[in-house]
């Protein structure tokens, strides 16, 4: 599954996960990949799992009981901080140990993954809910 959501199985499970700990008039906060069009490859499906669009979580965020109050989506520009980010971090660990063929495999796949699909497919942002 992408984003957050899937460390709970999905985007479902994640705001039941989070309902057991916010009060009645809280909010939860979520992060959450995105499709941006359709259909998605079958290699980032492979690459991160279970894609929605952005009418298909708001589908799933209603059908729990909750309203979208505020939401932000990443630009070009902020997927391009995070996915160099990364790229640096495995870069480090590669200078630290230059035998690492998984992490030069790893870096080769991410920069693949981004410039073939996530780029035009994809987008990830930060939604607020609240209930009435």
């Amino acid at each position: 599954m992408s984003g957050v959501g899937g460390l709970f199985g999905g985007i479902d499970g994640h705001i039941s996960m989070l309902e057991k700990f916010v009060k009645p008039t809280g909010r939860l906060i979520i992060a959450e990949c995105f499709l941006n069009t359709t259909p998605a490859p079958r290699e980032l499906i492979d690459f991160e799992g279970t894609l929605y669009t952005l009418n298909e979580l708001y589908k799933i965020i209603s059908a729990r009981g909750w309203y979208i109050s505020y939401f932000s989506t990443g630009t070009d520009a902020d997927w391009e901080r995070y996915i160099s980010w990364d790229a640096r971090r495995t870069i480090e660990r590669i200078r630290k140990n230059p035998e690492s063929q998984n992490d030069k495999d790893w870096l080769d796949k991410w920069y693949n993954m981004y410039f073939q699909y996530r780029r035009q497919y994809e987008g990830w942002g930060f939604f607020v809910l609240e209930r009435i």
